[in-house]
């Protein structure tokens, strides 16, 4: 297993082997709860820009709404 690349999914089993601590295990959890902690970061972000867009909207709908309520009033 190489640390230089990416790793692939499921070469860090939950075995024997994994449950000693060695520098090579250590290595690659280290390794993958970064990868984890980047991807929940991520996703938090994306999470972020979809509330604000859906906030954003829902604040327009609402203007066009009552921008229709007055028209119909004066109407």
């Amino acid at each position: 297993m190489s640390l230089d690349g990416p790793m692939p999914d499921g070469e860090f089993s939950e075995s024997s082997e994994a449950t000693e601590f060695t520098p090579k295990n250590m290595a690659a959890r280290a390794y993958q709860l970064e990868m984890l902690k980047a991807s929940m970061n991520q996703n938090i972000i994306v999470a972020r820009r979809l509330r604000d867009s859906w906030l954003i909207s829902k604040k327009d709908g609402y203007r066009k709404w009552q921008d229709s309520c007055l028209l119909e009033l004066q109407a």
